[in-house]
């Protein structure tokens, strides 16, 4: 459920920059990677009394599975075309000025 809706939240965003819902939904599928250093904390807080004991045991297993799924999604989004991260055709007008200031400060 976190995962999903971390995709969806990245997509949202990306989405309101401009891109192609294929290139949002990409973003989002790769941002919303768990990482092991998620075991770290789920480990220090467990021995810090913050979680129980089977709330500790199911991260583990959630983060476990997250990261052995993590290869194949990023596999699928490799897909992408990379014109769909290039375009901003359809962006919103504020996007497209934003896109030229920023390329004039670097010139």
């Amino acid at each position: 459920v976190v995962y999903l809706l971390k995709v969806g939240v990245v997509s949202l965003v990306m989405r309101s920059f401009g891109f192609t819902v294929g290139a949002s939904l990409a973003a989002g599928v790769i941002m919303a990677q768990v990482s092991e250093v998620s075991l770290f904390f789920v480990a220090r807080a467990q021995q810090l009394g913050l979680v129980s004991r089977h709330v500790y045991l199911l991260m583990l297993a959630t983060t476990v599975t997250l990261l052995s799924v993590a290869p194949l999604a990023s596999n699928i989004v490799r897909r992408v075309d990379k014109r769909d991260f290039s375009s901003l055709e359809n962006a919103p007008t504020w996007a497209r000025n934003r896109k030229r200031s920023i390329a004039n400060v670097f010139s």
